[in-house]
């Protein structure tokens, strides 16, 4: 088998077992290699999801919007990553929002509201956990200025 290996310099095919060709990714996803761009992609899906979420809802400005704000954390600045923090901490918040007005919604009808409330929750954790990511040292250093 050919595996993927994160290295500047060429290299020739490894066969390695498949337990140690995922854990070789994850590392690479946090190595200093890559310059840590894949902890990224926690806080830019999280502003995704909530880009859907208010698509699905006719807000399509505020839609635009989420998909446009990870394109901040370009800039170097200290304030942005606080602010980018900041849309996330309340991202999580109306995620929390939007799950209890729907569970009501769904006890008012009569019909199952576990699973919705947990799949919600696990999104609005994810995107709580998405703006604590960004408390990382990595990110601290990055955003110096």
């Amino acid at each position: 088998k050919r595996t993927w290996r994160p290295s500047s310099t060429a290299s020739t095919s490894v066969t390695t077992p498949k337990n140690t060709r995922n854990s070789r990714a994850k590392e690479y996803l946090i190595s200093e290699k890559n310059n840590g761009w894949g902890l990224y992609f926690f806080p830019v899906f999280s502003s995704v999801l909530l880009a859907a979420h208010f698509s699905r809802v006719d807000l399509e400005g505020i839609a635009l919007l989420c998909l446009l704000l990870p394109l901040v954390l370009l800039s170097r600045k200290r304030w942005v990553l606080r602010a980018f923090q900041l849309f996330l901490l309340i991202g999580a918040g109306v995620w929390i929002q939007r799950t209890l007005a729907l569970r009501a919604l769904r006890i008012e009808a009569g019909e199952p509201w576990l699973r919705l409330a947990l799949i919600l929750s696990g999104v609005a954790l994810f995107t709580l956990l998405s703006a604590l990511i960004l408390e990382k040292n990595r990110f601290k250093e990055r955003y110096a200025g």
